[in-house]
């Protein structure tokens, strides 16, 4: 077999004539080697995103994550989100094989499947709208706390949530739903929050600062 070799300063090429079908061989075992590298370290990659997801799942159970598994199947009655968050289950995100997050990758994150959604100044303004009364349901949660009652507070809270997702899932359904309508929701379900904690707030100080009423009377003259 002729062969043509040439050197340089950093490298020695061998050209090598040979027919249109090994040449074909060649090149898909080249592809395959590179391919099956280029697996391993998607695959290395994925272990890696699997631990952060499950580290923000560890992070995310608490008191609010107990309450919401005994409100969202209500609240989301009919749907996936009525079993499991958009996180996933912890024994699903252990155990998943390689090609089954690649095949939903393939699937899904595909470009005639995304779209741009452009927030910016128009949310800042309406969300900024809710920073008051924000303070003022953390000041009336804080004193429902310090006085050992925090049932109003997980009441205003519940109200809030069912305020908001029961109407969205209704406006989601309607033509020209934008998320113009779940800002302006959100804000208008704070300021009543706020008004309910405070209702709420105001009926626990008269309940407690009711005194008996030979407490309160002036002593009889001698």
């Amino acid at each position: 077999m002729d062969c043509k070799i040439s050197f340089g300063y950093q490298n020695r090429m061998v050209e090598v004539p040979v027919s249109k079908e090994t040449y074909d061989k060649i090149m898909g075992q080249i592809n395959e080697i590179q391919m099956n590298e280029q697996g391993r370290k998607i695959d290395a990659e994925i272990d890696k995103e699997r631990g952060v997801v499950l580290e923000e799942s560890r992070l995310g159970k608490g008191a609010n994550d107990r309450m919401n598994k005994v409100i969202y199947p209500k609240v989301f009655a009919g749907s996936k989100y009525a079993d499991r968050l958009p996180i996933g289950k912890e024994d699903i995100l252990k155990n998943f094989k390689y090609d089954l997050i690649k095949r939903f990758y393939k699937d899904w994150y595909r470009p005639d499947l995304m779209a741009v959604v452009a927030v910016g100044e128009e949310y800042l303004r309406i969300v900024s709208w809710s920073f008051m009364a924000s303070g003022v349901i953390f000041v009336a949660s804080s004193m429902f706390q310090a006085m050992g009652n925090t049932i109003p507070s997980l009441v205003s809270s519940f109200t809030r949530i069912v305020g908001t997702a029961i109407p969205v899932l209704f406006l989601s359904r309607m033509p020209g739903f934008s998320l113009r309508w779940v800002w302006l929701l959100s804000a208008v379900t704070v300021f009543a929050q706020m008004a309910l904690s405070l209702l709420l707030l105001r009926r626990e100080f008269r309940r407690r600062l009711t005194f008996a009423a030979d407490a309160t009377a002036s002593p009889a003259p001698l």
